[in-house]
């Protein structure tokens, strides 16, 4: 294993990425891969880390390569260059008769990558996919590797962002994870309660915390991250 700490972090969200997904999430994952011009689908938030219910709305990521390629409309495809992403709402019959539902959003693979590295005007890209996520459909292992270098940038990107920000001298991993969410939040214009960034964090510490020692080691900051939940 490399000793380098940013290689360190990719292998870490290499094997997050390709780890299973609940059985709902798959069948909806393989009637989205379905679509046209798909290269790839991004499994993330609640529905990952938290246990469904029957009021569960799943979150999707579709890259793309050109949204024409995804969908003929061409005010679509506009608005989807201009103020991306474009999001869609799907509703899934499982063969038990539940209802599976998800939220998608279509974006292109260029688009994602630079987003990603924080080369967008709203943190929407790095500040999700800073967080553990699941690629269970994708076209190749190029598309694959394009895909774990975004996810690697838009940690660090989390992280420099962060500390940027910070004035103590020493902060707790998850001080500095509720600090950051928080202020993409209040970016986005989002509607998260505050408590909503410690339920994220604590349903996924150990990964957390790992995260944070390598994108720190990587960024060599001069804030001493408290190596821990506290």
């Amino acid at each position: 294993m490399t000793d380098h700490p940013q290689e360190q972090l990719q292998v870490l969200i290499r094997n997050e990425i390709s780890a299973e997904v609940p059985p709902d999430a798959r069948a909806l994952c393989d009637e989205l891969s379905k679509k046209n011009g798909v290269l790839a689908v991004v499994f993330y938030g609640s529905g990952l880390w938290k246990e469904a219910s029957a009021d569960t709305v799943y979150d999707f990521y579709l890259i793309v390569d050109r949204y024409r390629d995804f969908s003929p409309n061409p005010l679509l495809a506009m608005g989807g260059s201009i103020v991306p992403p474009n999001v869609y709402y799907h509703e899934h019959n499982a063969k038990d008769g539940r209802k599976l539902r998800c939220k998608y959003a279509v974006l292109r693979m260029d688009q994602f990558i630079s987003a990603a590295g924080g080369q967008s005007f709203t943190p929407h890209i790095w500040a999700r996919f800073c967080q553990p996520a699941r690629i269970p459909y994708v076209r190749d292992k190029d598309i694959e590797a394009r895909l774990l270098g975004a996810l690697t940038d838009a940690t660090i990107t989390f992280h420099k962002h962060t500390l940027q920000k910070q004035t103590a001298d020493e902060l707790s991993v998850k001080d500095l994870w509720q600090t950051g969410l928080q202020f993409t939040y209040q970016s986005e214009l989002r509607s998260e309660k505050k408590n909503r960034t410690f339920e994220i964090f604590d349903h996924q510490t150990e990964a957390f915390v790992r995260r944070t020692q390598l994108a720190c080691s990587t960024l060599s900051p001069e804030h001493d991250i408290i190596q821990g939940d506290r």
